[in-house]
């Protein structure tokens, strides 16, 4: 509904240099629907000949609304706390149940089959392998449908939660959220394998990344953005304010994960194998557990709100613009996901030849004598280790890479030594795994471009330069 501070508003812009169709973009950017905006244009078109009326209070949701798009303030946590706790006294009931439908549905369809598969029982003697089986066929189905529709509730949820000036009901939010499960968990398989990437990179990278990619899920449901260019969109939002964003974040984290674990202060908590760990005032785990989950299940929503409110604050900071992703920035992180595909592959190959240090006695097995000497029939396994070997080497220069465009973007310039990259970019300046070496590293063009190599096991150079 276009209301009357809507269009004084509209009538005040349009007094500047922005046009219509901007403010328009503006506008619905900031949770205005079209059709409101389109009424309240007609509306002041119409109301031109006019004589102005005297201005009246402005509702609260109004005034939100215009803050975003007129403040320019990076509000401070209590604030942005505050107006997810608005969007969540208004959303629970949607929300909470969005997250309830999968175990309903379950719960009422292992239900319906547990009762025919006792009526079956009393009418059939004898049935005992049928019902086995039955009881079989029906755990496996309520697994299934609980993925099924646990996946699909995750989507509505973030849709529910986008469209909360909408105020979109249940129903509603699963139907728009429907269409886009895939592209969901492709921004997500794509966060999970750069952070992974950023961890091997050390912990600093895998923090850097966890803030610049916190709001791929919002920019693909409230924008339409996919894939990578959800993540590198969110990047673009928290650029200039990545510790502002950071301590946004970690506030809210903290302050939930207090409220969240409480009762277990409260209550004490085991271990997984039934020991007391902690007594709590009142001695009582399984009541701290129970307690426990149910506040996260509640308070979960309000955690997701902020961080969508804190999206939106960003993104009206940032203003309207159109953002294409360079090549340069495709092609690292695309690496650096490669790095977070590899890394359990690596880990299990070093888990390997650590296995071949602690038994060498299962490993000699494998060797023949041939006359007086010992000949090794185990080229394989050499081969392998220096594969293994050649490949850590190759991952060590995609994290020295890394780390000097994170040092580039910072500096606009590139280090003279790749010690100068410590220790606000990497923990350690990577070395060959055998020879303990740092690799070769030179900067070149004052600064503006550089090269870095390691000498493979076969003597090869494996270089990268920009």
């Amino acid at each position: 509904m276009a209301t009357r501070q809507l269009i004084e508003y509209i009538r005040g812009q349009l007094k500047s240099a922005i046009t219509k169709e901007d403010l328009r973009r503006t506008l619905v950017a900031s949770g205005w629907r079209e059709g409101d905006v389109d009424e309240a244009y007609f509306a002041a078109d119409e109301e031109q000949k006019e004589p102005p009326k005297p201005p009246e209070e402005k509702s609260s949701e109004l005034r939100e609304n215009i803050n975003i798009v007129e403040s320019g303030i990076f509000k401070n946590p209590f604030r942005l706390l505050k107006e997810a706790f608005e969007y969540y006294k208004k959303r629970a009931f949607t929300l909470i149940g969005i997250s309830l439908v999968p175990f309903v549905i379950a719960f009422a369809f292992i239900a319906i089959g547990a009762i025919a598969i006792l009526l079956l029982s009393f009418l059939s003697a004898g049935a005992g392998i049928f019902i086995a089986g039955s009881i079989f066929a029906l755990v496996v189905a309520f697994i299934i449908t609980l993925l099924i529709f646990g996946i699909w509730a995750q989507a509505a949820l973030f849709m529910g939660i986008v469209a909360s000036d909408e105020n979109i009901g249940i129903r509603e939010s699963f139907r728009r959220a429907r269409g886009k499960i895939l592209s969901m968990y492709w921004v997500m398989i794509l966060s999970i394998f750069i952070f992974i990437g950023g961890f091997v990179l050390l912990i600093i990278p895998a923090l850097i990344f966890a803030t610049w990619f916190s709001f791929a899920i919002f920019v693909f449901f409230a924008e339409g953005t996919r894939g990578l260019d959800a993540l590198l969109k969110s990047k673009e939002y928290v650029r200039g304010r990545f510790w502002g964003v950071l301590g946004r974040i970690v506030f809210m984290f903290t302050l939930f994960m207090m409220v969240v674990y409480a009762p277990l202060i409260v209550f004490g908590f085991e271990t997984e194998e039934g020991g007391l760990l902690f007594s709590g005032v009142i001695s009582s785990p399984l009541v701290g557990s129970i307690l426990t989950n149910i506040f996260s299940f509640i308070l979960g929503p309000l955690f997701s709100l902020y961080y969508f409110v804190l999206y939106r604050n960003l993104k009206a900071l940032k203003g309207e613009f159109v953002y294409v992703a360079s090549r340069r920035a495709r092609v690292n992180f695309s690496l650096v996901g490669a790095l977070g595909v590899v890394a359990p592959l690596i880990v299990v190959a070093g888990l390997m030849f650590s296995f071949a240090g602690v038994f060498p006695d299962w490993f000699n097995s494998l060797k023949e004598k041939k006359g007086s000497e010992e000949t090794i029939k185990m080229p394989a396994l050499f081969n392998a280790r220096n594969r293994g070997f050649d490949a850590q080497r190759k991952a060590g220069i995609v994290n020295i890479t890394i780390a000097l465009e994170s040092y580039y973007i910072e500096n606009s310039f590139y280090p003279e030594s790749l010690d100068q990259l410590v220790p606000g970019h990497s923990t350690s300046v990577p070395t060959d795994p055998v020879t303990g070496t740092p690799y070769d590293y030179s900067r070149v063009n004052n600064g503006a471009g550089y090269w870095v190599c390691a000498t493979l096991a076969g003597g090869q150079e494996y270089c990268k330069d920009k």
